[in-house]
């Protein structure tokens, strides 16, 4: 990575959970180093090299955790995820917590990619074992503000 300075790289997922105090970090650091953020406007798939890349390099690494989003990455598929079925959905509703452990470690996941549009029978039920394991409560997402 000599075009961007002496930092190592990183990458991961383009979907994460951020504090409002790395947001902050990320911003500020690209304001002061602009070739960083130069060099990755033309790069394949900078949402998954960029942040990463910014925070791995940071006081924020140790904080590091896996991702919250299941996704499964079978080889047959040549890096793309495969669309969720009912064979996964067996694998949800067979434990309490949807925990995984892969190469990132071992975690609950709280999110799911991939779904189609074309099984939205599939996406009721998920939604329906959502509420069973929160007790019959569904979850209360706050209100947006207008």
């Amino acid at each position: 990575m000599n075009h961007i300075g002496k930092i190592d790289a990183y990458a991961g997922d383009a979907c994460w959970a951020l504090s409002r105090n790395a947001c902050i970090y990320i911003l500020e650091y690209l304001r002061t180093n602009p070739k960083v953020e130069a060099y990755f406007r033309n790069t394949f798939t900078p949402d998954e090299v960029l942040f990463h890349t910014v925070l791995g390099n940071s006081p924020f690494l140790a904080r590091f955790k896996r991702s919250l989003l299941y996704t499964d990455w079978p080889l047959s598929l040549h890096n793309h995820p495969a669309v969720l079925n009912y064979e996964h959905l067996r694998f949800f509703e067979a434990k309490n917590k949807v925990e995984i452990q892969d190469e990132w470690g071992c975690g609950e996941v709280l999110f799911a990619r991939k779904l189609s549009d074309d099984q939205l029978d599939l996406v009721d039920r998920l939604d329906e074992m959502i509420v069973r394991k929160g007790n019959g409560r569904p979850i209360s997402l706050p209100k947006a503000n207008k």
